[in-house]
């Protein structure tokens, strides 16, 4: 497989919406190359692409786990309830696949030094979504906020289903053909994939609309000191890395070693691959015990307070999580006090059990 630097379309269309921001607070203009425009200029309420034509896309309502506007022909996509798919995250899921079109993305501690991700979906659309693993009992607590979301996974322990069933959410279990073994990627269980159509088909009209769970700050007015990359240690055993790539926008991913790889537009599995990227990185240090219905598994508790590390726009800022309950959205407050946002795009949101970021060179 090539791992190259593309941007579908509507991910790239995408980016664009979160630039339109830059030109509402400041009025400059912006340039994207992906779509071979030397020159983008921004409205409130378009954007308008000038190369040898001139392109006018429409803006619709901000979404609400990303703090950006939709692209108007997709905002009745904010009428639907979030759906959290439960993506694998270690060796045989490479090269993941979706993860482009997520809102927001999860990672938390299945063992001592592995990672299992939740993808959120809300306001775009993914062709293929996974590998597709099981449930644990960090899930629900870390959902509980999303107002009753869909949540797609592929089985587990008696213990955990129980606790999954009987959650502020709507379970969605290996169910066939919306979920299936794609026979071009490692054997089961690293194989189970789908699709936002197919989990949604299945979600039917269950589930309620969510409310923003982070908070934002207008494009360009991220607080911190700038840094290019950082090491992120998520546990004492497990670390990962980010570089911040200045023409995506990104920070761009590394772990075991190597470029964190998804799928060219949720495309086949040995297609064309690009290295995994969101606008922020937030690092909690939050509290992990043992699960009670699975003493090999820890589980995290998403609420109270604690350290956390806000990557955005180049930038980190360190400061305090706040979460009094399970219900209530995440707040970031900086050593004076003061309000904590991340930049209006996609967040990766590390629940770490010993967190620390520490600044690197991009080299």
């Amino acid at each position: 497989m090539t791992l190259r630097h593309p941007r579908p379309l509507i991910r790239a269309a995408a980016l664009l919406i979160v630039a339109a921001l830059v030109a509402t607070a400041c009025g400059d203009d912006d340039t994207d190359d992906a779509l071979e425009a030397p020159v983008v200029t921004f409205d409130a309420t378009t954007t308008t692409t000038s190369t040898s034509t001139t392109t006018t896309v429409a803006l619709g309502p901000v979404a609400p786990l990303t703090g950006a506007p939709t692209l108007a022909d997709l905002a009745d996509n904010l009428d639907r309830p979030a759906m959290a798919v439960k993506i694998h995250n270690q060796d045989g899921a490479f090269p993941q696949a979706g993860l482009e079109f997520t809102d927001l993305i999860y990672e938390e501690l299945i063992a001592s030094s592995a990672t299992r991700l939740i993808a959120v979906y809300h306001s775009l659309d993914a062709p293929t979504v996974g590998p597709i693993r099981s449930a644990r009992t960090s899930d629900p607590p870390i959902l509980a906020n999303l107002n009753t979301p869909g949540f797609a996974y592929s089985g587990a322990n008696p213990g955990t289903l129980s606790r999954v069933r009987n959650a502020d959410l709507i379970g969605i279990i290996d169910t066939r053909p919306q979920m299936y073994r794609d026979p071009d990627r490692p054997p089961a269980p690293d194989n189970l994939m789908s699709s936002t159509a197919g989990l949604y088909e299945l979600l039917g009209d269950r589930g309620d609309v969510p409310a923003a769970i982070l908070p934002y700050v207008e494009k360009g007015a991220a607080a911190g000191d700038p840094i290019e990359g950082a090491d992120v240690q998520i546990s004492s055993s497990y670390g990962v890395q980010v570089v911040w790539d200045e023409e995506r926008g990104e920070w761009l991913r590394w772990q075991m070693g190597r470029p964190h790889t998804e799928v060219v537009d949720g495309g086949a599995f040995d297609g064309p691959v690009q290295q995994v990227g969101t606008a922020n990185v937030v690092v909690a240090d939050i509290p992990y015990g043992t699960s009670t219905v699975d003493e090999r598994t820890p589980e995290a508790d998403p609420t109270g307070e604690g350290p956390v590390w806000v990557l955005s726009e180049g930038k980190v800022a360190t400061g305090t999580w706040r979460r009094p309950t399970e219900a209530d959205p995440w707040e970031f407050f900086a050593e004076d006090g003061s309000p904590l946002g991340v930049a209006p795009g996609r967040t990766w949101f590390v629940l770490a059990r010993t967190g620390e970021v520490t600044p690197l060179t991009a080299e």
